[in-house]
């Protein structure tokens, strides 16, 4: 998080060049297992002794859990020390979308014991896009929905091979990944995206059978990103490894830095441009307010600023006092119209919320990241040098908005709080700044 190294040089399961499949934790079951009839056995000993009764077939069942929760760690462990050291081996740590994923499994399967040609590596590798549920609303089932994006399944033969710990089963394989899917998320959100490799062997391997997060990661310069994301074209004549930069084009800023007063007198310009050349009443903006609007201002890699202005203080009005009208009707209509009304209040509440005003404003030069907050009456105006600032990067906290983050020192909410309408725009602006970023850090 703090930006001194790249997520497959410090996941675990991606050290030293090698992906290790997926933990099941097989031990961990076994002792939780034995924890579970330990202490299920003793507090049924304990009741039966105390009451003087026989023991109850519904006691018994407490068992149960325990039982199987036992039944099958013991299985995974077995299969674990069966098959040691089962990984993979690919050519290169990370892939990028786009290129090709040169491979070897190494199974741990013993030769000696198993012939490789009677060995055959189903192996499927899918593009997954995970969508958290509501917890509200259904507290059933997986809290992520999994979407399989793209996939592609080939059989592997098996041949006989040395890995770091002797003799082993081992499969090679390639595979071109789609250049238009998105890498593997950094950071938990509301909406991540992973690649996996699953591989079953379990006709000729009994038990063989496990599943790999890669590492498909865009391995671009975020300057390169930058102009990807937002459509445009830098001409750098300049070597972008080498010491000096060349001399930086001074910014256009309507705001200058460091200047709350004058970025609440734009905030409320823009605000007012917007509401003119929109047109619609205030009846009409009331489910469907003014988007966010982003000003952005590029010079290379050199200096960056955003100005990003949210809200419409006239639709939170209408929204606010709909909702007190609406909890007012809750409280004197009686039968089913008291929940109506009531859940109407909430909603319009919340909808009040996201309209409230706001203007942060971003500014990325040789001097490090200067951000400046106006939210209501509150002022806030901020700085950091380079050496302080972490991963910068685009996040998804909502289905319906991105977002930027920005891990800094003291700050809680390491999110910047702007509401992107386009992923794509925001990926553009987190890469331009962490540009910035790049070249002076």
């Amino acid at each position: 998080m703090d930006g001194s190294a790249q997520p497959w040089e410090v996941e675990s399961d991606w050290e030293n060049g090698r992906i290790r499949p997926i933990r099941r934790h097989a031990l961990a079951g076994i002792v939780f297992g034995f924890i579970w009839i330990a202490a299920v056995g003793a507090f049924v000993a304990s009741v039966v002794a105390g009451a003087g009764e026989p023991l109850g077939f519904l006691t018994l069942t407490f068992l149960v859990p325990g039982i199987y929760i036992l039944f099958r760690s013991i299985r995974r462990f077995l299969v674990e020390k069966k098959y040691p050291g089962i990984h993979l081996k690919p050519a290169d740590i990370p892939v990028a979308p786009g290129n090709r994923f040169d491979c070897v499994l190494y199974s741990g399967a013993d030769p000696k014991r198993t012939s490789a040609s009677g060995v055959t590596f189903n192996v499927r590798i899918t593009a997954n896009k995970w969508v958290e549920r509501s917890t509200g609303s259904n507290r059933s089932g997986p809290r992520k929905v999994r979407t399989v994006m793209w996939e592609r399944t080939l059989p592997v033969a098996a041949v006989s091979g040395t890995s770091e710990i002797g003799s082993a089963l081992i499969g090679r394989f390639s595979v071109d990944l789609p250049e238009e899917l998105e890498e593997t998320s950094r950071l938990p959100a509301s909406v991540t995206y992973d690649w996996r490799l699953e591989v079953d062997a379990t006709d000729s391997l009994p038990g063989f059978r496990y599943e790999f997060r890669l590492p498909v990661f865009d391995t671009r310069t975020a300057l390169e990103k930058a102009d990807h994301a937002l459509g445009t074209v830098t001409d750098t004549e300049y070597d972008v490894n080498a010491g000096e930069p060349p001399e930086a084009t001074e910014l256009q800023l309507p705001v200058e830095k460091g200047d709350p007063e004058s970025l609440r007198a734009y905030q409320e310009s823009v605000l007012e441009d917007r509401i003119s050349r929109d047109g619609r009443s205030a009846i009409q903006r009331l489910f469907l307010a003014l988007k966010p609007h982003t000003h952005l201002e590029r010079s290379t890699d050199t200096a960056v600023a955003v100005i990003h202005v949210k809200g419409d203080r006239t639709i939170r009005t209408v929204r606010r006092l709909s909702a007190a009208g609406c909890l007012v009707l809750a409280i004197v209509l009686p039968g089913p119209t008291t929940l109506l009304f009531f859940a109407a209040a909430v909603i319009l509440l919340a909808m009040g919320k996201a309209a409230k005003p706001a203007v942060i404003a971003l500014y990325a030069d040789e001097s490090g990241l200067q951000i400046d907050e106006v939210r209501g009456k509150k002022e806030r105006s901020s700085h950091y040098p380079w050496s302080s600032v972490g991963m910068i990067t685009e996040t998804q906290f909502s289905s319906f908005y991105s977002d930027i983050y920005i891990a800094r020192p003291q700050s809680r909410v390491p999110a910047i709080g702007a509401r992107i309408p386009t992923r794509r725009e925001a990926e553009g602006i987190a890469a331009a700044i962490a540009s910035v970023k790049e070249r002076f850090s």
